[in-house]
């Protein structure tokens, strides 16, 4: 897309708008305040913006790039209406024109998601790097396969449980040791009870460990994904950091109550 001095121009204008003083909250009041306007005119300037910094990567039509700057000069426009706008003298008039402007820019807000959004939406798709999310689904494959191999030594040491104890019983059986295979029983059996709780906790907390993985690498939490972060860096690498705790919380827990599992299992088998 190729911006001429005209189309220059118009960025400049832009540029040099004060969008908090537009306001004008504390000049005329709330009832005729324009927050809500330039809220929205804020967030249209925003994806212009966006439009414009990546405009070399886009090949557009004319119809299409006069559209784009349609739009940028209805909101020159209307940043002029709101500064002009005149409440003393003029309460007459005030409402119709108060309500007028706010009607533009709603109107504009539209076209800005018909011909915008789709565009800041096609330039993030060419920001992306598909070698990175490559490497990233790796990552998170190679992890669930640890988990399993973490799940598969967890059944294997229960199955050992009972085994331990009975072997245990045997050579306690005698009849000079019932008192101390008693006094056994109850501190295995107070062991197994907690080995099981422990195992169980193993179960779900690498169950949730893998529905986290798959969640927060899958997309289906728009708040964790890429692809939301509109190309913005830092907002990256908050994600990626936010994405990092939450498994390394997930894999603490689980390696918490595999620990203590093993703990309770050894006590079984020492008694």
């Amino acid at each position: 897309m190729k911006i001429e001095q005209p189309q220059q121009e118009t960025i400049g204008k832009l540029k040099a708008i004060d969008f908090s003083s537009l306001e004008r909250t504390e000049e005329l009041g709330r009832d005729y305040s324009f927050k809500e306007a330039v809220k929205i005119l804020k967030e249209i300037y925003s994806d212009f913006s966006d439009v414009v910094e990546n405009s070399e990567s886009l090949r557009l039509p004319l119809d299409q790039e006069n559209q784009i700057f349609s739009i940028a000069t209805r909101l020159v426009t209307l940043t002029d209406q709101i500064k002009n706008f005149i409440l003393k003298g003029n309460e007459g008039n005030a409402p119709t024109q108060h309500k007028t402007i706010h009607d533009q820019a709603n109107n504009l807000y539209q076209d800005n998601l018909k011909t915008l959004v789709p565009l800041i939406e096609r330039i993030n798709i060419l920001k992306l790097n598909p070698q990175e999310i490559e490497n990233k689904v790796s990552k998170a494959l190679k992890s669930i396969k640890d988990i399993e191999k973490i799940k598969e030594e967890a059944e294997k040491s229960k199955s050992n449980i009972d085994v331990a104890i009975k072997e245990v019983r045997d050579v306690l059986g005698k009849e000079g040791a019932l008192i101390s295979a008693n006094d056994f029983q109850e501190q295995a059996n107070e062991h197994k009870e907690l080995s099981k709780k422990w195992f169980y906790g193993v179960i779900f907390s690498l169950i949730e460990t893998v529905i986290l993985t798959i969640l927060i690498f899958g997309g289906f939490i728009p708040a964790l994904s890429i692809v939301n972060t509109q190309g913005d860096y830092l907002k990256i690498i908050q994600v990626s950091i936010f994405k990092l705790v939450l498994l390394s919380i997930s894999y603490l827990v689980v390696y918490q109550s595999l620990k203590n599992y093993k703990v309770n299992q050894h006590l079984i088998c020492c008694k």
